[in-house]
């Protein structure tokens, strides 16, 4: 295992948080990290009744903040010698156990917390893993690990390593799982490789069934994204906004409440 060798330049970061009081919003500076950020998530990560803060960083670590009266930093884990490029917490395997995941440049990474620490694992997916989300997309009740960028990959364990899926290799950038069409049902929704295209898959109970729900008249999508399911104490769907940022600064928003 490569090591992730810091920058002989600092570069300080402010990690802030908001909050809303009385008709405004109070910023609080709640840690300084040794370089710039890239994602910030929120969950229980410990699985000890206890919400945390996570960022991931362009030096290639996950960072965890605890407030105690206070704020206090630790890392969690770092990729092999690039950046972390997205960070979520949820319940990867279907076990109801939240775990910390990250996506590099290369692959997608499991952190256990154990009493003696972090745990990494691989999750077998040799992809650039821009994004990386935990829910429901198969619409069975069961929890995956979504991860990808130039393709989209779907993680499921097996009780012993996890089985990687390709769902589709085309896609740019970022993605969305959600019951798009306000029927209960979840389903993966993503922009197309160089195109203005949105495609949808939806599980078939054997694969995933692709279509192009949109071609919008604009240059080429940038990304697509929402809120991603950090609190698998909820109900295992997507509950937030989808949004899709198209070019000549256009922006088409969709609202997925379920």
């Amino acid at each position: 295992m490569s090591v992730v060798f810091r920058k002989s330049i600092l570069i300080l970061v402010v990690v802030v948080i908001f909050s809303y009081v009385w008709g405004d919003w109070n910023t609080i500076k709640i840690g300084t990290l040794p370089t710039f950020l890239y994602q910030v998530a929120v969950g229980d990560g410990r699985n000890d009744g206890i919400d945390r803060v996570y960022v991931s960083t362009y030096d290639g670590y996950i960072y965890e903040g605890t407030y105690y009266g206070g704020w206090s930093w630790v890392e969690v884990g770092h990729s092999d010698s690039e950046r972390m490029l997205d960070v979520t917490v949820g319940n990867g395997r279907g076990d109801g156990i939240n775990r910390v995941y990250g996506g590099s440049q290369s692959t997608a990474y499991e952190f256990t917390y154990t009493p003696g620490g972090w745990n990494r694992m691989e999750l077998g997916v040799s992809a650039f893993s821009r994004e990386v989300w935990v829910c429901d997309g198969r619409d069975d009740d069961i929890m995956r690990v979504y991860a990808g960028s130039g393709g989209l990959k779907e993680c499921t364990w097996n009780g012993s390593s996890w089985d990687a899926l390709n769902i589709g290799e085309s896609i740019n950038w970022h993605f969305g799982i959600g019951a798009g069409r306000s029927d209960d049902t979840n389903r993966i929704y993503c922009p197309g490789a160089a195109s203005s295209s949105i495609r949808e898959y939806t599980w078939n109970s054997s694969s995933y069934d692709e279509s192009i729900i949109g071609n919008l008249s604009f240059s080429p999508l940038l990304r697509m994204g929402g809120k991603k399911l950090i609190y698998p104490r909820m109900r295992h769907r997507l509950i937030g906004l989808v949004y899709v940022l198209v070019g000549q600064g256009v922006m088409a928003v969709f609202v997925c409440i379920v």
